[in-house]
């Protein structure tokens, strides 16, 4: 359930063959520790850093605690480093953080992701993560237990998001056009589309992009 670092261990643990938080040998991983003479690594309450302490690397996959605050000295977080978390609920992430693309991929209890007010590149709106326009859905947490969610009128398009079993219905602003990534949510029986979206439709339990009908989401299919 632990690990530790050397002085001489400087693998790019971000790469293939490094210390990726989903690779079954590091699954169960609860602490880190990093020898204070390491070049590229250090340990910040058992979450690995850069030595410099501005980037995130890797949050255990199995690290206890409910909720995390990221030190407000970090400007990265690594595009893995949140991804197979087992009893993370909620993060909160600081003013500094620039990332917009972090995966929290199989993040089974995340239900909250909050933002400084501060952060200047993101922004988060009902534990949901947004960039700070609130133009782009970054990020819909898997264990968000809502059972409906009203897209906010401002948004147009969002990211990959992983999967979440909980949400029903689903509220689609005038704006939005992404359809591709809706099939994450698995449980969706129902999409209302707000009256004047012109990109999109809804028709036979299905909803799709008027211009590219093969871009498509059939939710119907999970009643």
């Amino acid at each position: 359930s632990k690990v530790y670092f050397d002085k001489d261990y400087t693998v790019d643990v971000e790469g293939i063959g490094g210390l990726f938080s989903y690779e079954r040998q590091f699954e169960y991983l609860e602490n880190i520790n990093v020898s204070p003479d390491n070049p590229v690594y250090k340990s910040i309450d058992g979450v690995l850093f850069s030595k410099d302490g501005k980037k995130l690397v890797m949050y255990l996959a199995n690290r206890l605690g409910k909720n995390y605050k990221i030190p407000a000295k970090c400007r990265k977080i690594g595009y893995y480093a949140f991804e197979n978390v087992h009893n993370l609920k909620s993060v909160t992430i600081s003013k500094n953080v620039k990332s917009k693309n972090v995966s929290f991929a199989n993040a089974e209890k995340l239900e909250k992701i909050s933002v400084s007010k501060k952060n200047k590149v993101l922004a988060s709106k009902n534990g949901v993560l947004y960039n700070k326009k609130m133009t782009t859905l970054l990020e819909y947490p898997m264990g968000k237990k809502n059972t409906s969610f009203r897209i906010p009128k401002t948004v147009q398009t969002m990211d990959y998001v992983p999967d979440n079993i909980f949400m029903k219905k689903l509220y689609v602003p005038k704006k939005f056009t992404s359809v591709y990534y809706m099939k994450n949510w698995k449980s969706l029986t129902e999409i209302k589309l707000e009256k004047g979206n012109k990109k999109l439709v809804v028709k036979g339990g299905v909803i799709y992009n008027k211009k590219h009908p093969e871009w498509k989401y059939d939710f119907g299919k999970n009643k």
